[in-house]
């Protein structure tokens, strides 16, 4: 397995991959995180376009998952509420993360390779999304707080600083 940016000609894969995580979203009490249409198909360009989606594949070339992993400064990241943030030293933030469910863990394994590629990371999910939330605390990000989207929705915020 090996990690890639994401390019234009993925873009199919990569709508079928986030399509199966709001489904499975939808089966594991986590209906509103992203609803019908997150990410967004703008989004998604933008990240590709900026080199900041990620893809980790297999042998047969199979996209297993994706992932923003954007450098600097996250706007929605500005203020904490009910804590604070560990350190304000350089950090990059995991975004848009999903998975195939061609194989297990592979979220948890890109998580994982993030944080070998970057020593300070941030991280935010919905508070109904638990199987994240979880996960995260596995491997050893603290709870800091909640976050604001720019849309005004509540996510918790998570942190680890290698």
């Amino acid at each position: 397995m090996k990690y890639l940016r994401c390019t234009q000609e993925d873009l199919p894969q990569v709508l079928e991959i986030y399509s199966r995580a709001r489904d499975f979203m939808k089966k594991t009490n986590n209906p509103n995180q992203w609803r019908d249409s997150e990410p967004s198909l703008n989004l998604i360009k933008k990240h590709i376009s900026m080199n900041r989606l990620y893809k980790l594949v297999d042998s047969k070339n199979r996209i297993l998952t994706v992932f923003a992993l954007i450098y600097g400064e996250d706007i929605t990241y500005k203020r904490v509420v009910g804590g604070k943030w560990i350190s304000s030293s350089p950090y990059a933030t995991i975004h848009s993360i999903a998975s195939s469910h061609l194989i297990s863990h592979t979220g948890r394994s890109a998580i994982l390779h993030c944080l070998q590629e970057v020593k300070h990371i941030r991280i935010d999910t919905h508070k109904d999304n638990k199987i994240m939330q979880n996960t995260l605390r596995k491997l050893g990000f603290i709870k800091v707080g909640i976050i604001y989207l720019l849309n005004g929705e509540e996510r918790i915020a998570f942190e680890k600083i290698i």
